[in-house]
Parts: C-alpha cells; sequence; structure tokens
C-alpha cells in the first residue's frame, strides 16, 4: 500500500516541478528579460523572484520527490504516513507561492518604480 502511494506522490512533486521550471524559467524570466530592462534591473529584486520561483520550485520538489519515492521503502508501514506527505507538497507548493507574490514581487515592483522615476543607485540603496 505505501508503495504505490509513494511513487503517486512522487509524480506529484514531479509534476510540481514542471510546473516551477514554467512558471520561474519560463513566464517570469521573459518578463524581466527584455533588452530594456535587463541592464537596467540586473541585481533589484525582480531577479531575486525569478530565481526563487525557478531554483526552490525545481531543485527544492525535485529533491521532496527523490525522498518521498525511496524513503518509504526504508521505514515500516507504521512509520511512514502519505497522507503527511501530501500535506507537505502543498504546504510546500502554497509557501513558494506565497513568498514569491507577498514578499519578492512587490519589492521588485517597488525598486523598478523607484529605479524609473529616479536612477538605477536610489533603487539600489538601503
Amino acid at each position: 500500500m505505501i508503495k504505490e502511494s509513494s511513487h503517486l506522490l512522487a509524480m506529484m512533486f514531479l509534476i510540481a516541478v514542471g510546473f516551477w521550471n514554467f512558471l520561474g524559467a519560463g513566464v517570469i524570466w521573459i518578463l524581466i528579460n527584455t533588452h530594456s530592462q535587463l541592464l537596467r534591473t540586473c541585481h533589484l529584486s525582480d531577479v531575486q523572484f525569478y530565481c526563487h520561483a525557478a531554483l526552490m520550485g525545481v531543485y527544492g520538489m525535485s529533491l521532496v520527490a527523490a525522498n518521498v519515492c525511496f524513503v518509504p521503502a526504508l521505514m515500516t508501514e507504521d512509520v511512514w504516513s502519505n497522507k503527511l506527505a501530501a500535506i507537505s507538497f502543498w504546504g510546500l507548493n502554497g509557501r513558494i507561492l506565497l513568498l514569491i507574490l507577498y514578499s519578492i514581487f512587490p519589492a521588485g515592483v517597488i525598486q523598478t518604480d523607484c529605479e524609473a522615476t529616479a536612477w538605477i543607485w536610489y533603487a539600489r540603496s538601503p
């Protein structure tokens, strides 16, 4: 019973890898990779927005998928909980989404607005 459910959960984590790779490396990178914006917004929070979505989503979910796939084989049925693994799937994905939308993205918008109205040194100053 453990093996079938844990492989399904591992596939869910791998699907999340594809989603975060598409969102982070695809959509967000295209938004900040225009020629006019690339040189001006380098090292601002917009780049961190892309990096957190791509790297935390892809590499983090890949590692959790490997753990969900292989760790249940090392444990007994009374120790491993597929329900907790499913909760961790939604919790980790929700955490990355909240981190991006409520922390890094607003800071990048504010810095880009400061850079557009003032000079680049003003946007990068603390």
